[in-house]
């Protein structure tokens, strides 16, 4: 997956090539209102970090002023599991090792 950041303004239907499906996996660092207010955020990127359903272009890339960003462990609305991924009752709560509805599922 590639991602991408604008290098002077956040991420919009106004500062992206027409037409064009995308994501923020990094949260800019005003404007955390609804869904992305659990994003994480990275300091090196002020107006976010997005990725994209398709390569962008080298044209797109300096008509619309965006830097490709290289983040390995960027996942879109991913968070770790507060728990280890073990349980004796999989087919009650699917392999976790404390069932987050039953607490009694814990070994």
């Amino acid at each position: 997956m590639t991602t991408y950041a604008l290098k002077y303004r956040p991420a919009s239907f106004c500062t992206l090539p027409r037409g064009l499906r995308w994501e923020y996996v990094r949260a800019p660092h005003t404007g955390l209102n609804g869904p992305m207010r659990d994003l994480p955020k990275d300091e090196r990127y002020p107006h976010g970090v997005f990725k994209t359903d398709r390569p962008l272009t080298p044209a797109e890339l300096y008509d619309y002023e965006i830097a490709v960003v290289e983040l390995a462990e960027v996942h879109s609305h991913t968070k770790p599991a507060p728990y280890p991924a073990f349980c004796r009752h999989p087919q009650k709560c699917a392999g976790l090792s404390c069932c987050p509805r039953d607490p009694n599922c814990c070994d």
